[in-house]
């Protein structure tokens, strides 16, 4: 291997060992602590060094103690934060991650909206307070963040800000018990964003047809963690076809990648595909014998519950803080060791052929058409509950790749809904589109 290939193992190796992180939790929450003032941007630098602190120890005694010290910094507020804080790219209408489920049916019964990703949150606060007031009014807001632990100031913040209280799903098991730490204004759907793929999309391949050995689908950021799976691949049969489909996340684009991928001495060992339709992500699992996710933390991970309707079984890092880690066992995939991860991953893609992982997936209702249903009688409930009305039921939901209906008879049927949420308030609902 090159000095570059050493120098890209030791960061991470030094990313995924734990010695560390209480000492650099305990450094953030001093700072957090250091952080004076009642200004707002003074108050949200200590909400986010706390939350630093937070993310490093999630489940720890200190880190309850942490959530409350954020929490107090938050009643500090005297004004509100405006939206260019949390993203300096400025305002914005548009919505590219949010559906329409359900219309305004009376003043009884709002209507509901599905957004996912903070980002996207973050841009109804662009509405004037008073339009603001009247769109909570009139439409019940069911959130999906894109990272656990959620902990960060604007998941803090929104529900503190928003009129009224919002629907969050989680991105892992814990969220549901994190989520009312932050404000008692979220009310928990137990669903992930990957408890959303519609099976339809797949046409698995017999396992004896399947001409893709392996492949990994994770954008280009550091924590997908291509670097260890370059350095495994040196390992693994040079016969093996590989195929790798990403798309650029911040600064890192596709020659980061190659050029880690070289450093290993395996720039010709795969196959990479940049930004391709999903579509073509469906096929080419639908194509392999086996697929890997080898980030330690992230948010839900999709394309696990992807792979798994692909009839594809996974490989996911042993101990890794994954939402859809709950899905694994031993009829959709195998965990893979750290100090054994070129022999984990070789045994797993020759046992493949051996595992049923689609129709586990499928006993195990985690399809879009099963959670929609679930969705659907869970708000159904609490509306009635709270002495709200349910005369209209939702319109059925996938994640291909973004939110989007399932039925291009909804699509339809809730066009002027959409046109009357554009022309009142300004949100133009991109994914509304349906499959495009």
């Amino acid at each position: 291997m090159s000095p570059r290939a050493f120098y890209l193992l030791a960061k991470d190796c030094v990313r995924g060992t734990h010695w560390w992180r209480p000492l650099a939790a305990w450094y953030w929450a001093w700072r957090g602590r250091l952080t004076p003032g009642e200004d707002p941007q003074k108050v949200a630098q200590s909400m986010d060094c706390f939350c630093r602190a937070i993310r490093l120890m999630p489940e720890s005694a200190p880190a309850r103690l942490w959530v409350t010290e954020a929490a107090r910094r938050l009643a500090r507020l005297k004004t509100p934060l405006e939206p260019v804080f949390f993203d300096g790219r400025g305002a914005s209408l548009q919505l590219e991650k949010a559906v329409l489920l359900k219309p305004p049916i009376s003043p009884l019964e709002p209507g509901v909206l599905y957004i996912a990703f903070e980002y996207q949150w973050l841009r109804l606060l662009s509405l004037p307070p008073a339009l603001r007031e009247d769109f909570a009014r009139h439409y019940t807001l069911v959130l999906a963040p894109s990272w656990s632990p959620p902990h960060s100031v604007f998941n803090f913040y929104f529900p503190h800000i928003w009129p009224v209280p919002v629907y969050c799903q989680i991105s892992h098991p814990l969220d549901a018990q994190w989520l009312p730490q932050l404000s008692s204004r979220y009310r928990v759907v137990p669903l992930m964003p990957s408890h959303w793929v519609n099976p339809d999309a797949f046409v698995p391949r017999p396992k004896n047809e399947r001409d893709i050995d392996l492949v990994m689908v994770a954008n280009f950021a550091v924590f997908k963690r291509h670097a260890a799976f370059f350095h495994a691949l040196r390992r693994l049969p040079r016969s093996w076809r590989v195929v790798l489909i990403g798309q650029h996340e911040g600064r890192r684009t596709a020659k980061d990648v190659v050029a880690e991928a070289q450093a290993f001495g395996v720039g010709d060992r795969f196959t990479l595909r940049e930004s391709v339709p999903h579509a073509e992500v469906c096929e080419t699992l639908c194509r392999a014998r086996a697929s890997v996710v080898l980030s330690r933390r992230e948010g839900a991970c999709v394309v696990v519950a992807e792979s798994l309707l692909a009839d594809t079984p996974v490989g996911l890092m042993e101990g890794a803080h994954i939402g859809s880690a709950q899905f694994l066992n031993a009829q959709t995939g195998r965990w893979l060791r750290e100090n054994h991860l070129a022999e984990d991953m070789q045994r797993l893609v020759e046992e493949a052929h051996l595992l049923q992982p689609r129709a586990w997936a499928l006993d195990a209702q985690i399809t879009c058409q099963d959670s929609s249903r679930k969705l659907n009688e869970w708000l159904r409930e609490q509306a009635l509950a709270a002495g709200q009305n349910w005369t209209c039921d939702l319109a059925p939901l996938q994640w291909r790749p973004n939110p989007s209906l399932l039925s291009p008879a909804d699509i339809e049927r809730l066009a002027p809904a959409c046109a009357a949420l554009a022309g009142k308030y300004g949100l133009r609902l991109a994914g509304q589109g349906g499959n495009k």
